[in-house]
């Protein structure tokens, strides 16, 4: 459960402000509580929703947006062959709203539009649009809870992968010097 005032993810509806609670009786007649939200990005936007919702979660923070990054070079793509589940499978982690499901399409894609390149071809409609919608959620989650404007977080994710980068480059560097420098059994 969370907190009043509390910022939360409502799946791909956005981010949203816990500002009440109240009981409401759903379209199937039974009678539960149910958060009432106030959109961050759209102040008009208002959505009630049952507190046991799955696709409520707390919003990332500046530490756990940090986290994230430094795992996205170790996030799998995902290619399904068969369009159709693809594009389920794409637009079920754009409804999710979660982060790290956000990561694997956007970096199948890449991987997809990278090749399709090479070859002087490009990635389909549908992927390119959900690619797009897959960046924009990542974007103004990481925008939010680092408290940067939305135009800035991909900025500021490409400096801490850069850093994320040379770290692992020195370390590789390190190691390498290390193998050559260790003495050698005879």
């Amino acid at each position: 459960m969370f907190e009043m005032h509390e910022y939360v993810r409502y799946g791909s509806y956005g981010l949203f402000q816990i500002v009440g609670v109240k009981r409401k009786t759903l379209n199937n007649g039974t009678v539960k509580d149910c958060y009432v939200l106030h959109g961050v990005q759209q102040m008009k936007t208002r959505i009630e929703t049952p507190i046991d919702n799955p696709r409520l979660r707390k919003a990332l923070n500046r530490r756990d947006i940090d986290r994230l990054i430094m795992t996205m070079p170790a996030i799998e793509t995902n290619w399904i062959t068969d369009k159709k589940k693809r594009e389920e499978e794409f637009r079920n982690a754009l409804r999710c709203g979660d982060c790290v499901a956000l990561v694997r399409v956007m970096k199948t894609i890449y991987t997809l539009q990278e090749e399709k390149a090479r070859h002087g071809k490009h990635v389909s409609y549908t992927d390119h649009a959900i690619f797009e919608q897959a960046q924009q959620q990542l974007l103004e989650e990481i925008a939010f809870g680092a408290h940067i404007r939305i135009e800035e977080a991909d900025l500021y994710i490409r400096k801490k992968l850069g850093a994320i980068t040379r770290q692992l480059n020195r370390n590789e560097a390190a190691n390498q010097y290390a193998k050559k420098s260790s003495p050698r059994k005879g």
